[in-house]
């Protein structure tokens, strides 16, 4: 325990860790009173998928570093569900400091979280895509846009949908500003990836405006099966 971590400890100074909950001397990473304690945050940098995966075309590259599961899991549902924005700050630093080298190098034009609609905006008060974006924005030194990308159709949540239904349910439901992203190389930056059917339908929009290049980060998915083999993991792609 270093210095100011005893000092912390001897003010009672804790944070409490947004993954086992207790209040910490040694947290890293904080935001409001939470963040993620050593213990936490090494057992996620240890267990972090360390690569991207190349998916196709349409999403050139894709970097879900965690497995949506466990603490993860409950970290990512109280952050959308039960108001704990501060927790994103947290999670897209532990995303930010997983990244590949590639990230750190390439020439990216913009970050684009993945929108909500305006009625679910107002009903949840943020964008949890958005808040975990601007974290990664500031380690990149890549811009983080609001005002590109939209989502024009107030769709169903895509949780308790199959794989067919996600992808009908968000066809056509963005729209993106075409003058912001003709020949531009764009990250999109999301939660979760699952079937992949919001992210594509994002990348597809884009491309359709001229977008030279569409890849994305997300902070997990529910797919890895070896965290430190990513070649053997076969991307879930809707069509």
């Amino acid at each position: 325990m270093g210095i100011g971590e005893v000092l912390r400890y001897l003010e009672g100074d804790n944070r409490k860790c947004i993954f086992c909950g207790r209040r910490r001397p040694d947290i890293i990473v904080e935001s409001d009173g939470v963040g993620i304690c050593r213990t936490c945050y090494e057992h996620y940098m240890r267990e972090s998928v360390k690569d991207y995966y190349e998916t196709d075309e349409l999403v050139r590259r894709l970097f879900a570093p965690f497995l949506y599961t466990g603490r993860m899991r409950r970290a990512l549902l109280d952050l959308k569900f039960n108001d704990c924005r501060a927790y994103a700050e947290p999670l897209g630093k532990l995303v930010a400091e997983s990244l590949p080298p590639y990230y750190l190098y390439s020439d990216y034009d913009m970050l684009l979280p993945v929108p909500l609609h305006p009625k679910r905006l107002e009903e949840r008060g943020f964008n949890q895509a958005e808040l975990i974006a601007r974290t990664i924005s500031k380690y990149l030194g890549v811009p983080c846009c609001d005002d590109v990308l939209f989502r024009i159709r107030d769709t169903k949540r895509q949780m308790n949908l199959s794989r067919a239904q996600r992808h009908e349910n968000v066809e056509g439901a963005f729209y993106a500003d075409g003058k912001s992203v003709a020949g531009k190389r764009i990250m999109l930056i999301d939660d979760i990836y699952t079937a992949g059917a919001t992210v594509r339908e994002c990348a597809k929009e884009l491309r359709g405006k001229g977008a030279a290049e569409v890849s994305a980060i997300v902070v997990c998915s529910n797919f890895m099966k070896n965290y430190n083999d990513a070649s053997k993991i076969q991307i879930p792609i809707v069509k």
